[in-house]
């Protein structure tokens, strides 16, 4: 086991090489990568180039890249009773795991969306399974998973349990 920190909490002032070097220094193994428009990891800018270039980053810091979270913007919503939409989300869920993949990490934390007035609990717990479903095969061809979590006021219930299941890279009997 390795003592990690998760971008999402790190100062969006820091650049990629700057977060490594404070890390290695406060003693962490690990990092979870956070894609976000407003640092220099945001999920647009991420290139080959790019890529192997944090990669060497992380590499020469000591720093394993254990898993990745963030989508930029819009961010995905697979939950919403609008077809087009969580069509594009599931799209844009296909190209940032293409990403996750390419730096050797097989896990995106993903948040499925909200929970609204226009989208009921059971509607948007329906439409994430289902969208997670269509995913599935995907995420196991890529060797990527994305992970469901209890966020947005989705999964408030012991239902949303069997989302999680819905989420791994290894297809579930359903």
């Amino acid at each position: 086991m390795k003592v990690g920190i998760s971008g999402i909490i790190t100062p969006s002032e820091w650049s990629f090489e700057e977060t490594m070097q404070n890390i290695k220094a406060a003693g962490y193994e690990s990092f979870e990568l956070c894609f976000r428009e407003d640092r220099d990891t945001a999920i647009g800018t991420m290139t080959d180039a790019r890529i192997a270039e944090m990669l060497k980053i992380a590499e020469d810091n000591g720093i394993e890249l254990s898993s990745t979270v963030g989508s930029g913007e819009p961010r995905p919503d697979i939950m919403t009773n609008d077809w087009g939409t969580r069509s594009k989300s599931m799209d844009q869920i296909k190209s940032i795991l293409e990403v996750v993949a390419k730096f050797g990490i097989d896990t995106w934390l993903l948040v499925p969306g909200r929970v609204s007035e226009e989208c009921h609990y059971d509607d948007a717990y329906f439409n994430a399974v289902t969208s997670l479903r269509k995913l599935v095969p995907w995420s196991s061809m890529s060797g990527t998973a994305s992970c469901s979590v209890p966020w947005s006021g989705f999964a408030s219930s012991a239902i949303s349990a069997l989302t999680r299941s819905a989420c791994s890279s290894t297809p579930a009997t359903w």
